[in-house]
């Protein structure tokens, strides 16, 4: 008899997840809380590198613009950094309807189960107020608030453009045929912080974005992507890193003891030496930004601060 998985959220995750069981022999039920209507509509703007694309297939239509890098800028100086890989803008919406209508597996939206006792194993893949991490008694991993708006304004720019915040930053993503302006910062900044970057738009969202680590030590239960609280502490993207989680777990399932160790050893230094870069560069930007390199090629997934240094120049590159 197969054993039975349900996995709570029909985000990108969580139908990754669930995909991927499913291909391993599992029945497989996935359960959302949100109508079919809402679900994808996550405060997200879906900037990810081409890196998703050893996960996931994705469809050009899907694909909004492209981009190669990110123009920073500091009090005194501006620094443009390369992508490697490249980076590309996704319709969030339009994807995960397009993994919901190719799913092989039963999605139940709408719903607000809350006991699993018929499952044999349960999968939290339900964002950043994970229910699962709640039920388990987990700590929650700390946050910070990503606040956007969209303006019909066209450009497909291939170069997003970020300012810094005290505690975070502001952003200006092209996506082709509209422009969407955002802040990431602390609770307590945000709306001082929204109010002197000053932009106006349509759809008005906000997101709790989760900066920490979050794992459940269970023989039925793990929790995987937002519900760990997973993002990279110099941007608070995630999917990358989610996805590579992911993995781990489908790779490990039903071991969870090795999954949450394998994730920890891939994850905790990745995580501490960006928490500790951010507040370098945000310091060194702001009161001694003559030290920055003008252009410097970037891994914006796994950064190797050294490396960067070495591919960098004092003035950007003629293109």
């Amino acid at each position: 008899m197969k054993k039975k998985v349900g996995v709570i959220g029909a985000g990108i995750i969580g139908l990754y997840v669930a995909s991927e069981l499913k291909k391993k022999s599992f029945d497989v039920t996935v359960f959302e809380k949100q109508s079919i209507e809402k679900v994808g509509k996550k405060s997200c703007s879906t900037l990810v590198s081409k890196r998703i694309f050893d996960f996931i297939q994705i469809d050009d239509d899907l694909i909004e613009n492209t981009i190669k890098r990110c123009l920073i800028k500091f009090k005194k100086k501006e620094v443009v950094l390369e992508f490697n890989p490249e980076h590309i803008v996704i319709n969030r919406e339009r994807f995960v309807l397009r993994m919901i209508k190719n799913a092989e597996f039963n999605i139940i939206f709408e719903s607000n189960r809350t006991d699993f006792s018929e499952f044999d194993y349960v999968i939290g893949a339900d964002g950043a107020s994970s229910f699962l991490r709640h039920k388990l008694n987990l700590k929650n991993p700390g946050y910070r608030v990503g606040l956007k708006v969209e303006s019909n304004v066209k450009d497909s720019n291939d170069t997003v453009k970020t300012f810094k915040t005290k505690n975070g930053f502001t952003w200006i993503i092209p996506k082709g045929n509209y422009t969407e302006y955002g802040v990431l910062e602390k609770k307590e900044n945000i709306k001082d912080e929204w109010k002197k970057f000053n932009k106006k738009g349509s759809n008005l969202s906000f997101a709790l974005v989760p900066q920490g680590l979050v794992l459940a030590s269970s023989d039925k239960y793990a929790i995987v992507g937002d519900a760990t609280g997973l993002t990279k502490p110099w941007s608070g993207g995630g999917i990358i890193w989610q996805l590579y989680e992911a993995k781990m777990l489908i790779e490990n399932f039903p071991n969870f003891k090795k999954y949450n160790k394998e994730v920890r050893k891939f994850f905790l230094w990745k995580i501490i030496k960006g928490r500790i870069s951010n507040k370098l560069i945000h310091f060194v930007g702001n009161h001694f930004s003559f030290l920055i390199p003008s252009y410097i090629k970037y891994d914006n997934d796994f950064p190797n601060f050294f490396k960067s240094l070495l591919n960098s120049k004092r003035k950007k590159p003629s293109s």
